[in-house]
């Protein structure tokens, strides 16, 4: 993930108004997961999510991702 690549400084993580969870072709449902997680630990408010059909798919990242935090 960037924040592990780029904010390790910044942990521990701290409450925000919005996350922005941004498509990958890669662990969708990881990604999705760890969003939900912070929303249930009460980290943000607000999502905004993104993400297009990828080959092998149907559905779009961000329909796959919204899903899962539903």
């Amino acid at each position: 993930m960037i924040s592990a690549r780029h904010f390790v400084a910044t942990l521990p993580i701290k409450p925000a108004d919005l996350l922005f969870v941004f498509g990958t072709r890669e662990d969708i449902g990881g990604r999705a997961d760890e969003a939900f997680r912070l929303w249930r630990e009460g980290l943000f408010r607000w999502s905004i999510v993104s993400g297009g059909v990828t080959p092998g798919s149907t559905l779009s990242e961000c329909e796959i991702i919204k899903t899962a935090m539903c």
